[in-house]
């Protein structure tokens, strides 16, 4: 149809959906302006799917591409129907005008030719909703689910740092005894028996929007700002779908430490206990042994690979899980997982549950 990349396409797409970034964008709306195949683009769509409802715009991207897609097989099945109908009719005037009078000849003729024009146009308007491939809207999807995580895990970096500022130099953590679990997320006991408290304080003390911790990747988020009684009733994540992230293996010792700031704090869920109902429904932590697929996994977040949150604030999706030589998902040398294990040293990351 039009000779441009598929990455151009994408931008153009994105441009047009106004799904992504303020940069991403802006990249769209200069290829568009710069090139006149990015332009001819942009107008078809416009010209093809300017008429349909107009739908309220959301916060990117939750729903959006989700929105795109029916848009877009509405306008599919729409405009099918209506060129069968025009085709149909046509063969009716067909088989109904055999051999027509002099005099009627123009009256058809004309006839002919105008709906041929509505039957063109129709078709104009199949192949370029056809010459959108769904894979593109599934890539579309997976990159505003990035993008959306990209922001959050921001915003968290960006509350850890004021933290940070205002405690010594310290990563938000609570007190842990040696050999408590990390696992039982959702207890609310005085008792620290999870992982996922050191980074509860962070919206416990209003450093961070509780919703900043769900990934739009995960269909069983549950997404919450919480309230000020909230934050004082818990102690952790009332559970494990109200944080879709891991979080480093915390101590008092690593709290304190001044990190490299390529040291991964966070990084979406940790696919090695995702069969594990790592909450406090479960009497005893099922023993696990880590196996060649578990160490291959990558988060269910995303699927092929993870976003990752750096001590120095910065948020990256990458489709690798070893930094370094380290992978972030295990405790160097442990094969077998009880939920208790720590890493082996201070520069093993372990992100837990």
């Amino acid at each position: 149809m039009i000779n441009l990349k598929p990455e151009q396409k994408d931008l153009v797409l994105d441009y047009f959906f106004d799904c992504g970034s303020e940069e991403h964008l802006l990249g769209g709306k200069k290829l568009i302006e710069s090139d006149p195949r990015a332009k001819e683009l942009y107008e078809q769509l416009k010209s093809t799917l300017g008429h349909l409802d107009h739908v309220e715009p959301e916060e990117c991207p939750d729903h959006l591409a989700e929105i795109t897609i029916n848009k877009l097989k509405l306008a599919s099945s729409a405009e099918n129907a209506r060129l069968q109908s025009l085709l149909a009719e046509e063969e009716k005037k067909v088989s109904t005008t055999s051999a027509p009078a002099a005099s009627t000849r123009t009256s058809v003729s004309r006839s002919f030719w105008g709906n041929f024009a509505n039957v063109a146009a129709v078709a104009a308007v199949l192949m370029i909703v056809g010459s959108v491939s769904m894979p593109t809207f599934s890539y579309m999807r997976q990159k505003a689910w990035q993008t959306a995580c990209n922001a959050g895990l921001y915003r968290v970096g960006s509350g850890i740092s004021r933290y940070a500022n205002e405690n010594k130099g310290d990563l938000p953590s609570v007190a842990t005894t040696a050999g408590s679990p990390w696992w039982k997320v959702g207890d609310q006991g005085q008792k620290n028996q999870s992982n996922t408290r050191h980074p509860w304080v962070l919206v416990k003390k209003g450093y961070v929007d509780g919703k900043d911790f769900t990934c739009p990747g995960r269909k069983d988020s549950i997404s919450v700002s919480f309230t000020p009684a909230q934050r004082k009733q818990y102690n952790d994540f009332p559970s494990r779908q109200h944080i879709g992230y891991s979080y480093m293996f915390m101590c008092d010792k690593r709290a304190k430490r001044q990190w490299n700031g390529r040291t991964v704090i966070m990084a979406d869920r940790n696919p090695i206990f995702e069969s594990i109902k790592a909450d406090t429904t479960e009497d005893e932590f099922k023993k696990l042994h880590i196996s060649d697929r578990l160490r291959k996994a990558m988060s269910s977040n995303h699927k092929r690979g993870q976003m990752m949150l750096f001590y120095d604030g910065s948020a990256m999706y990458m489709k690798v899980r070893e930094i370094s030589g380290d992978d972030i998902f295990t405790a160097k040398d442990k094969h077998d997982y009880s939920g208790t294990e720590v890493p082996c040293d201070i520069k093993d990351i372990f992100l837990v549950p």
